[in-house]
């Protein structure tokens, strides 16, 4: 995806108008993919199966003004389950994150003006939330 900004001006009326329309649009990377799999068997009465998905990320950023803090890197993420259904309830031994995948999820830059350079000024600080790191457990339904 190539995504850009026509025209992003950014007005307050605390500072002058910036111009953002050479910025990065955020969360839009330029490209991603998902891979995956399911394979079903009979297995003790019930029917068993593993299920694996890969998802390839290109870098991209999560603020307007494309923080440099707040950058994500490309990303590899791998999630995958064993499962097993038998009379009417499902076994599954599941993971996500497998790859260890340690990006941000989301950023906001907090009390951040602008110049008409479109330079920050006066920004208090920049927030950001990590993805959760590699989980995995036993579920039944």
């Amino acid at each position: 995806m190539d995504a850009k900004y026509k025209k992003f001006i950014l007005s307050s009326p605390e500072f002058d108008d910036a111009d953002f329309s050479d910025r990065k649009l955020r969360r839009a990377p330029d490209y991603t993919a998902t891979l995956g799999f399911t394979y079903e068997w009979p297995m003790f009465g019930g029917t068993a199966w593993v299920s694996a998905d890969w998802h390839l990320i290109a870098p991209y950023e999560l603020t307007f003004d494309n923080s440099p803090q707040s950058r994500v890197r490309s990303q590899n993420i791998v999630d995958a389950s064993i499962n097993w259904q038998w009379k009417g309830t499902t076994f599954s031994l599941w993971g996500r994150n497998l790859t260890k995948e340690d990006q941000w999820s989301q950023c906001y830059d907090v009390g951040t003006g602008y110049t008409r350079s479109g330079q920050p000024v006066g920004g208090l600080w920049t927030y950001c939330a990590p993805r959760p790191p590699r989980t995995y457990g036993i579920r039944v339904v």
